[in-house]
């Protein structure tokens, strides 16, 4: 295979989309949540699941002495049974709405990744082309470079002083430039580390782009209502509460069957008794009170967790929705006003220095203004982006829509 193959298959192109599935698929944290999907799942199984039976086998020396035969014989047989008359369906009924709420817990912690990935995809991007421009900027500036020679009527003369200038604002940009290089790298790194990416692999990332529109207040209502934080509450409210009726049914043990096989003595000759024996437990003096008074207050907690919850949310929606709108507005008036001037000056001063009506100073300054310019617009349209992915985890709007939480039980040979 060729070079430029082997390059070809290094690289992976990324969209915010693309990226999201890769850290579904990959981040030990939606791992953990599958787990988490898988436990609950289990707990309903065993819920149902009846006890072992108890067997006891009694051997004495009854008979012997009845019949005066003497030795020890097996004498009784039983086999004991609890069956959980009382608690049963009401514990299945609590694990199945603990898996109700693990899958909400799931779908909350992937809406919580989609969030860390798309703000760490637009800081990729924010630096990406802060180094395009970093190496825009030192091509211009190595633009006026000229030579001593001023036999040319169409070279520009530069004195000392000028050149000195010139070599100045080239090292600077230089540096720049070697920053803008490490800091991309750094951001790729990480990127690629919170993806589970081979360190090695390259990423091509699309360029940064103005947000051109945003969630409409309808739509950000309608997300809202079913966020996964507040499912996670909402489920955890009637897992408490069906935890009250277990609580309740926890006053009365299992009851117990026995079912006995015994030799005795009977008429003078050794036979065979069978029988059945049932006993419960009486809730004279422990009536599970306090598990119930504990259930009782579980659900008053959840109850208000998800009031804190509802309201922390509304206010971030609120928030979020008007940082984006003026985020938005700021940085189309930034590029009328200030951007497309500033481009405008550095083309205009080029050309007056080049017809010889300027000094150095001012293409410098120039430089610095359009630039400086150009950076802060990057920084305006990145601000942008990342408010709107806040917007998105707070209004509990999935870029991908939520995925199977289903969790696949690993086994090994």
């Amino acid at each position: 295979m060729s070079s430029l193959a082997l390059a070809g298959e290094n690289k992976l192109s990324l969209t915010l989309e693309k990226s999201i599935h890769i850290g579904i698929s990959n981040t030990p944290e939606m791992k953990a949540a599958r787990a988490q999907v898988g436990m609950q799942q289990g707990k309903v199984k065993q819920s149902t699941t009846w006890a072992n039976p108890n067997v006891s086998v009694q051997a004495d020396n009854f008979l012997g002495i009845e019949d005066a035969a003497g030795g020890y014989d097996f004498t009784e047989v039983a086999v004991s049974q609890a069956i959980p008359v009382f608690r049963a369906a009401k514990q299945q009924k609590q694990a199945e709405l603990g898996v109700a709420k693990a899958e909400a817990m799931y779908q909350r912690q992937q809406l919580q990744l989609e969030h860390t990935i798309a703000q760490s995809f637009y800081d990729v991007q924010m630096k990406q082309a802060i180094l395009r421009l970093s190496q825009q900027r030192l091509r211009e500036i190595k633009k006026q470079e000229h030579t001593k020679d001023n036999s040319d009527p169409l070279v520009r003369y530069l004195t000392p002083l000028e050149e000195m200038r010139l070599n100045i604002a080239q090292e600077t940009a230089k540096q720049q430039l070697a920053k803008a290089e490490g800091l991309y790298h750094e951001a790729s790194l990480n990127f690629k580390a919170l993806l589970g990416l081979p360190l090695e692999k390259t990423l091509v990332f699309p360029a940064l782009q103005p947000v051109t529109k945003a969630y409409p207040r309808s739509i950000l209502d309608a997300a809202l209502a079913q966020h996964p934080a507040l499912q996670v509450s909402r489920q955890a409210i009637a897992e408490a509460e069906a935890g009250i009726a277990v609580a309740y049914a926890q006053r009365f043990a299992d009851p117990v069957v026995t079912l006995f096989m015994r030799k005795d003595f009977l008429a003078g000759q050794r036979d065979t008794v069978t029988g059945l024996v049932l006993s419960m437990d009486v809730p004279l003096w422990n009536q599970n009170q306090g598990g119930v008074n504990q259930a009782k207050y579980s659900v008053q907690q959840n109850q208000a967790a998800l009031a804190a919850t509802q309201r922390d949310l509304q206010v971030n929606v609120y928030k979020s929705f008007l940082h984006v709108q003026h985020l938005m507005k700021q940085a189309s008036h930034y590029k009328k006003k200030v951007l497309k001037p500033a481009k405008k000056m550095l083309r205009l001063t080029n050309q007056a220095f080049d017809a010889g009506e300027l000094s150095v100073l001012n293409v410098v300054d120039a430089y610095k203004t359009s630039f400086d310019a150009q950076a802060a617009y990057i920084q305006m349209l990145t601000s942008a982006w990342q408010e709107l992915a806040l917007l998105r985890l707070n209004a509990g709007i999935s870029v991908i829509g939520y995925t199977d939480s289903t969790p696949e039980l690993e086994t090994t040979p």
